[in-house]
């Protein structure tokens, strides 16, 4: 037996082959398919997710995989048996819910110049995610959520967004940069990020409490890139 979900508001020209599934677009009309994606005000239906066993996990990991490649939330809707030769129609074209925030942009550039990179981003994505142990070692899934999660708000807090972001890439940190207990959570990503090659500085580096303690404001840890 095979199954279908449908994909609102991910941008593909190209189908997508991943372990078990394929992604099918509606459209191979660049023009059509981008106004589809980036539809602000509605979900319109861009693609259709077929395997023969479609669990509510991946659906969770794919959405969000895809999100964050448009950095604009995508919709999976809940698998359905296959049925008939159009799959595209077992599922409405559009769904009006709520207005999407523009995230700043897709990340990964479309398909229908780059054959390879979305496909590729995709599947090694997922095969991250799927790894219980890397993300146990690594906290890899609590930072990819939480980086999705501020574009998926549907009112983005500034707030919020702050602390999703800079917890997650603190538990990223802390898990790969083994030694540090400090309380000053600037230390260890100082060192992630100064391993991956950016040139950052930590501009006040006493032990300093986290930033989302009740504290001064003068007390808040925070970077700068040097020139």
């Amino acid at each position: 037996m095979t199954v279908v979900c449908g994909i609102y508001g991910y941008q593909t020209t190209r189908p997508i082959d991943l372990p078990g599934m394929r992604i099918e677009p509606r459209t191979c009309d660049y023009s059509l398919a981008k106004e589809w994606a980036r539809d602000l005000d509605t979900y319109q239906l861009t693609a259709i997710l077929t395997g023969a066993l479609i669990s509510s996990d991946l659906i969770f990991q794919l959405e969000a995989t895809l999100s964050f490649v448009e950095h604009l939330d995508v919709v999976i809707s809940s698998p359905l048996e296959a049925e008939g030769k159009d799959l595209f129609t077992q599922f409405p074209p559009s769904i009006q819910t709520h207005r999407r925030n523009n995230g700043g942009g897709a990340t990964i550039q479309e398909d229908t110049f780059f054959h390879t990179s979305r496909s590729l981003f995709i599947s090694k994505t997922l095969d991250r995610l799927q790894n219980k142990e890397f993300c146990e070692q690594t906290k890899f899934n609590i930072l990819f959520f939480k980086s999705v999660e501020p574009f998926r708000q549907r009112k983005p807090f500034i707030e919020i967004t702050y602390f999703l972001l800079y917890s997650g890439l603190e538990s990223y940190a802390r898990s790969v940069i083994e030694d540090h207990i400090s309380r000053n959570s600037s230390k260890p990503i100082c060192e992630l990020l100064t391993r991956y090659g950016f040139d950052v500085q930590i501009e006040k580096p006493d032990d300093l409490p986290r930033r989302w303690q009740p504290t001064p404001t003068s007390a808040m840890p925070f970077f700068t890139i040097a020139n």
